[in-house]
């Protein structure tokens, strides 16, 4: 089969078919000549207001093309020419007792979720667990960016080698412990012949040997259920957390 090079650039210079769907189906008033819908402020669209969770505001412009704001626990924007903004359908939510309850949510909405790809899922992953980016200098931004691009792969990556869920936050602290807990694998050839203890006095203080403070994750808090806490929490100002202190008896 010959083929010449005016066929070759007959078809790269061939015109675009005028029944396209991916061209064709949004309003060429709503695109550049590049065919890419401009960003919208969502401060522009649509006023905030305070709608309970699971209500909708919906408008739609001269070009049929629709833009709606749903409210789960934040303010979700869409902006979509192919979808009608009052067909609702439910979504699955989970309460913070455990529950499930099903709320009403546009079909944008869910067409988007059914169809979201792997760039939109890392932005929802990244954004719950994400690092105060808040820095003058640039570069630390784009540091910090990088490592949490780093823990949210290596989270796909062992729950799909592993088959163990996980939360991302819950990962995140793994990760932090086993950086700044340094276990000791490796057996000591040779014994002490006098160990010092645990805990010793300093200046008539106790203090931790810096082996079990700095080496050994026996002396780092630990997460345990939600109670007062014995140090900050007084009569006339409660104070609450998660995290409780190993104590070292002398």
């Amino acid at each position: 089969m010959n083929i010449n090079d005016s066929d070759i650039c007959q078809v790269l210079f061939e015109d675009i078919p005028s029944d396209d769907g991916s061209v064709t189906s949004i309003d060429d008033t709503d695109m550049d000549e590049n065919y890419i819908i401009p960003t919208q402020n969502t401060n522009n669209i649509i006023e905030e207001s305070s709608d309970s969770s699971g209500e909708e505001v919906n408008t739609i412009d001269q070009h049929s093309t629709s833009i709606v704001k749903w409210k789960n626990k934040r303010s979700v924007h869409l902006l979509s020419n192919f979808h009608d903004p009052k067909e609702v359908e439910t979504a699955e939510r989970k309460n913070k007792d455990g529950s499930t309850s099903y709320v009403p949510c546009p079909i944008a909405l869910k067409e988007y979720n059914k169809n979201m790809n792997c760039v939109d899922k890392f932005d929802q992953n990244k954004k719950t667990c994400q690092i105060d980016r808040k820095s003058k200098k640039w570069w630390h931004r784009i540091f910090i960016h990088f490592i949490d691009v780093a823990v949210v792969n290596a989270h796909v990556i062992y729950t799909q080698k592993t088959g163990i869920k996980i939360k991302i936050n819950d990962f995140r602290r793994q990760i932090s412990s086993e950086l700044f807990s340094k276990k000791i694998i490796e057996k000591r050839q040779m014994k002490q012949t006098s160990e010092p203890p645990p805990v010793q006095l300093k200046r008539n203080k106790p203090f931790v040997s810096k082996s079990i403070r700095l080496e050994q994750s026996a002396h780092h808090p630990t997460r345990s259920t939600r109670r007062r806490c014995g140090n900050c929490s007084t009569k006339y100002k409660e104070v609450r957390t998660e995290w409780v202190k190993l104590r070292f008896k002398p």
